[in-house]
């Protein structure tokens, strides 16, 4: 429907002699749909994309290394048999690279982590072929460690493969640290990484509705 309407905007502007003034309007409002149009566009395309299904992994990695901590909830790994993975701890959502405290979550990760070997227990793999996966170091959750320091969000919109104990556990974890002010939960407002998120890929669209 949008679109017959920027035909016929179009072409009225061309075809009746009014004002330049007015017609400048016309094509700033043709623009603007145009933008709109894109913007929606943008967002079922997305809104499809996430609602792919994701490949059902169920197995458990031991005596993982770790090569690199990419942030506070995503890694890579090598498994024994020298195979790398990328890996999204599940549970959590910790800052992404231009928030505060995101090197600070990375930092926690790290020192939980020192040289020892992970233990995964892998659920699937997600539309960017990441391993969804419960990461264990000497019988420590670290989601849940991460959760208790303040260095991460508990993520309940990626948490259906994590048993209701869990769940439980790290909603818990969560109140206490936001109770106790600790990592994350000083800042009075922080940003939940996923509004964040939506907030950046709102920017560009907002920015082009405006021509002037």
């Amino acid at each position: 429907m949008i679109f017959p309407l920027l035909l016929i905007t179009t072409a009225t502007a061309q075809a009746i002699d009014i004002p330049h003034t007015y017609t400048r309007l016309n094509q700033t409002i043709v623009r603007s749909m145009q933008y709109l149009c894109l913007y929606l566009s943008t967002s079922i395309i997305i809104s499809i994309s996430i609602g792919l299904p994701t490949n059902t992994l169920a197995k458990t990695f031991n005596a993982v290394q770790v090569v690199e901590i990419i942030q506070g909830d995503a890694l890579i790994v090598k498994t024994t048999d020298q195979q790398q993975l990328r890996v999204r701890i599940i549970g959590i959502d910790a800052p992404d690279k231009q928030q505060p405290h995101h090197q600070e979550a990375i930092t926690v990760l790290k020192k939980s982590i020192g040289s020892k070997a992970l233990q995964l227990e892998c659920t699937k793999t997600d539309r960017y072929r990441r391993h969804l996966c419960k990461a264990i170091v000497n019988g420590t959750d670290l989601a849940l460690h991460m959760l208790e320091t303040g260095a991460a969000w508990w993520f309940e919109q990626g948490a259906n493969d994590l048993s209701a104990n869990d769940q439980q556990r790290y909603a818990a974890a969560q109140h206490t640290a936001q109770q106790a002010k600790r990592g994350l939960w000083a800042n009075p407002k922080p940003e939940a990484p996923w509004d964040w998120r939506a907030r950046q890929t709102r920017k560009p669209f907002e920015s082009m509705i405006n021509p002037y």
